[in-house]
């Protein structure tokens, strides 16, 4: 997952210049009091009193490419358009930041459009899930109010055309790929317990498969969010439920029960271990739909072998700041895909 510099367009205005104009109160309509940015490896956020907006970088890795104007006009659209789904009037929509020789750069201006924003309206960081937990006070009744929003979505979208064997053999993938990648040799982590997992996981898939082929009889393989961690989970009076992966759809495709047991998993990486149970619980209430045990740890071992590779991947990045901080990470998610065998 290597970026590749930003092809060149006719729209370019760098990058550095975007987002200093952005980190401006002065840029805004709204005459902000301040601005706050988060930046990520594919997005710069802005926070001001009331809305966020998120600039997409022009990077390129294995499952995205960002790197044109058009690109990205396209996946801020389907943010919104996805994010929708569970998160309401939050996204408000696209704003242009556009460029004219004697104005410069703009939002919303009359310039040329160089690059788009998806504008949101600013949630409450303490009500975030992974907040709460850090607080020790998540509050149950707010969990079991989120997962019943997208057990209802689930529950409207389309089966997804998946047989039985073709789903089988997209997990099989999914987990040679990430082993494979851990048993890189520039990675320092333990190799004998990826082997250990993989074999395990392995194992489930080749003798326990009727548990997942019973998955795709019974529709449960839906478009859901893709990244169901707890800091996209903001537990107001009305759950909103954000931050949706958008750039590939592929990823969306999953069973209902691995959604939910990768929050559990996450939410036990951060000490509560007690929050999946709920949970599941809500979601079986809300569908009738109650998973057997073994397929609910399959799915968080195979998860949190994923993240492995993942936060791994971020120690090798080019630029990251902390490599300790994802090194510790990635040796969490490791325990926990062992812990879930």
């Amino acid at each position: 997952m290597t970026a590749v510099p930003s092809s060149h367009d006719a729209h370019s205005v760098a990058l550095d210049e975007k987002v200093a104009f952005l980190r401006a109160p002065t840029s805004y309509p709204t005459g902000p009091s301040g601005v706050e940015t988060i930046e990520t490896h594919m997005a710069w956020v802005f926070l001001t009193d009331r809305h966020a907006y998120k600039l997409k970088k022009p990077v390129a890795y294995d499952e995205l490419d960002f790197t044109t104007l058009n690109r990205r006009h396209w996946a801020c659209a389907e943010e919104v358009r996805l994010n929708r789904r569970l998160a309401g009037d939050v996204y408000q929509g696209l704003v242009p930041l556009t460029a004219d020789p004697q104005e410069g750069l703009a939002l919303g201006g009359d310039g040329e459009i160089v690059d788009w924003l998806v504008q949101m309206r600013r949630l409450p960081a303490n009500r975030m899930l992974d907040a709460l937990i850090a607080q020790d006070d998540w509050p149950a009744d707010g969990v079991r109010a989120a997962v019943h929003k997208p057990a209802a979505l689930y529950a409207e979208a389309p089966l997804v055309p998946f047989t039985p064997a073709e789903y089988l053999q997209r997990l099989h993938r999914g987990l040679n790929t990430t082993a494979q990648a851990l048993a890189a040799s520039s990675y320092a982590i333990p190799r004998d317990r990826v082997r250990e997992v993989y074999t395990h996981l392995d194992d489930f898939l080749r003798r326990q498969s009727d548990l997942l082929e019973a998955r795709v009889h019974g529709g449960h393989i839906a478009e859901g969010h893709g990244d169901l961690r707890p800091e996209h989970l903001c537990l107001l009076e009305e759950p909103v439920i954000f931050d949706c992966i958008e750039f590939d759809r592929s990823l969306r495709l999953l069973d209902v029960v691995d959604e939910l047991s990768f929050l559990s998993m996450e939410c036990e990486r951060l000490g509560a271990p007690d929050v999946g149970p709920v949970a599941l619980e809500a979601y079986t209430e809300a569908t009738g739909d109650a998973p057997p045990d073994p397929l609910v740890h399959f799915y968080q071992s195979y998860r949190a072998l994923q993240r492995a590779q993942i936060a791994v991947r971020h120690t090798r990045r080019p630029g990251t700041p902390d490599e300790t901080k994802w090194s510790n990470r990635a040796a969490a998610y490791l325990y926990l895909a062992t812990h879930h065998t």
